[in-house]
C-alpha cells in the first residue's frame, strides 16, 4: 500500500516539529519511516494514524534532542542527525589529513632531492595561484549557501567554515606566512611541509560540501 502525498507530507512535517531540520537526512528518515508504515498497514490492517503512531514510537529514542561538543553545545538536534554529522565530519577531516601527510611526505622527499631555488620559486608561485582560488571559491560558496533556501547537513558544515582558516588561506596566498620547502632537520622539514598541505586540501573539503549541498538542492526541486 503506497502511501498518498499528504501522508507522506504529515510525516514530513512530523519530523520537522521534532527538530529534523536538514532536507537531506529529513528525506532519508521520511523514506524509512514511510516504508515502515505501509508495511504496518498491510499486514497489521492499521489506518495511516495508527501506523505512524506505532512507528514513531519506535524512532523515539533517535528523535530525542541531542546535542555534542564536536558540532558545537548550541546546535541541539535529533540525536540521528547528531550522530549522521559527527560520523561524516570525523570521516571527511581525517581523511583530509591523512590526504595532507601524504602530499606533504611526497614534498619532502621531491624538496631534498631538489637542491634548486627556481624550481622552488615556481612551486610557490603554483600554489600561491591555488590558494588564490579556493579562497575566491571558498567566499563565492558562502554567499551562494547564505542565499539558499535548502537546508541541509552539508550547508551546516559549510558555514562552519572558520574565518581563519580564509585568513590563513589569504596569508598563504600573498606571501606573508612564507613556504619554506626544505630544512636540514627532517622532522621539521616534514611539518612545515604538512602545514601548506593541510590548507591545499580543507579547502577541497568544504568546497566538495558546497558542491553536494547544491546538488542535493536541484534534486530536491524535483521532488
Amino acid at each position: 500500500m503506497k502511501l498518498s502525498t499528504q501522508q507522506i507530507a504529515t510525516i514530513d512535517e512530523t519530523l520537522v516539529l521534532n527538530g529534523l531540520i536538514y532536507d537531506d537526512i529529513k528525506l532519508e528518515v521520511t523514506d524509512h519511516i514511510a516504508s515502515e508504515i505501509e508495511t504496518k498497514m498491510k499486514e497489521n490492517k492499521l489506518s495511516f494514524e495508527d501506523a505512524l503512531y506505532k512507528v514513531l514510537l519506535n524512532w523515539k529514542e533517535q528523535m530525542k534532542p541531542s546535542y555534542s561538543f564536536w558540532l558545537g553545545s548550541k546546535n541541539v538536534a535529533p540525536r540521528i542527525v547528531i550522530d549522521k554529522l559527527i560520523l561524516n565530519s570525523k570521516q571527511q577531516q581525517l581523511k583530509g589529513v591523512l590526504i595532507a601527510f601524504f602530499i606533504a611526505v611526497l614534498l619532502t622527499i621531491f624538496s631534498r632531492n631538489i637542491d634548486n631555488e627556481i624550481v622552488f620559486t615556481n612551486m610557490r608561485m603554483v600554489l600561491k595561484t591555488i590558494f588564490s582560488l579556493e579562497l575566491l571559491l571558498l567566499l563565492v560558496g558562502k554567499y551562494l549557501i547564505w542565499k539558499s533556501i535548502t537546508t541541509t547537513s552539508f550547508g551546516f558544515f559549510y558555514k562552519k567554515l572558520g574565518f581563519s582558516i580564509m585568513l590563513f588561506l589569504f596569508y598563504l596566498a600573498i606571501g606573508i606566512m612564507p613556504m619554506r620547502f626544505v630544512n636540514p632537520d627532517l622532522v621539521l622539514n616534514l611539518v612545515f611541509n604538512f602545514f601548506p598541505s593541510l590548507y591545499l586540501v580543507l579547502p577541497i573539503y568544504y568546497l566538495q560540501l558546497a558542491y553536494k549541498h547544491f546538488q542535493f538542492e536541484k534534486k530536491f526541486k524535483l521532488y
